[in-house]
């Protein structure tokens, strides 16, 4: 909605981005500080919601809550990659 991504630029506008610059951090760590700032602004905006569709499944033993969590992420770079998309 409008007023979510009005709330995500404002969220990210809140933060202190130093930790992107600092020298004493490598750079996994300040790419990681990154994404969970970026993620954690953006989940806050726009948060998710639980559909529950009636059926029932079994569901699938080997994908735990880390790899749900991870494809969600990937996904959503995407998704702002894809509709964000800078030519550089």
């Amino acid at each position: 909605t409008e007023s979510g991504f009005d709330d995500f630029h404002l969220a990210l506008e809140g933060l202190s981005w130093d930790f992107v610059r600092d020298k004493t951090v490598g750079i996994n760590d300040a790419f990681q500080d990154f994404q969970d700032a970026f993620i954690g602004c953006y989940r806050t905006a726009f948060p998710e919601r639980e559909v529950k569709d009636g059926r029932w499944s079994p569901g699938l033993g080997w994908y735990t809550e880390e790899l749900r969590s991870m494809r969600n992420n990937l996904n959503l770079i995407y998704e702002l990659y894809d509709k964000y998309k800078l030519n550089n």
